[in-house]
């Protein structure tokens, strides 16, 4: 999905509009799985999908890594979305434009998982802080050595 939104933009040197549509895909995806409307964008659309109460927010997730993942997709929309909607903004550096693009690919794996999560069976959320089997946390250190 990302590809097919940069290549035409990079092919015509066009890179950051190739960034823009690739986060504003990334921004059509989250409206669509939460089910937000039309009038629900930007950086308040992403605290509000991933926020305390949001629906695309892990309830199983280990303490901490579902606000980092709701900061993570704030923080990519207000820096490389929001921008080249607002000004001219010129990569000289193709590099920079292609790893923003690779950065709104893996947002869009994220809304895979979420997307699976929305699709199978609830699962009770853990509230434990706990992580599970075989996911290392600061309240379950992995051990090193034989």
């Amino acid at each position: 999905m990302i590809e097919s939104c940069a290549r035409p933009q990079f092919l015509i040197a066009k890179y950051e509009l190739g960034v823009f549509d690739s986060m504003r895909a990334v921004e059509v995806r989250v409206r669509s799985l939460g089910a937000f409307g039309p009038a629900d964008i930007g950086v308040d659309l992403m605290n509000k999908a991933f926020g305390p109460n949001g629906p695309l927010r892990d309830p199983n997730a280990v303490t901490g890594e579902p606000e980092g993942t709701r900061a993570l997709f704030v923080g990519c929309y207000a820096v490389l979305r929001n921008p080249p909607g607002h000004r001219q903004v010129d990569y000289d550096d193709v590099q920079e434009a292609a790893e923003a693009i690779h950065t709104a690919s893996m947002l869009m794996r994220i809304l895979d998982r979420a997307e699976q999560r929305l699709k199978s069976p609830r699962a009770k959320p853990r509230r434990s802080g706990k992580a599970p089997a075989g996911h290392a946390s600061r309240s379950s250190p992995r051990a090193v050595g034989p």
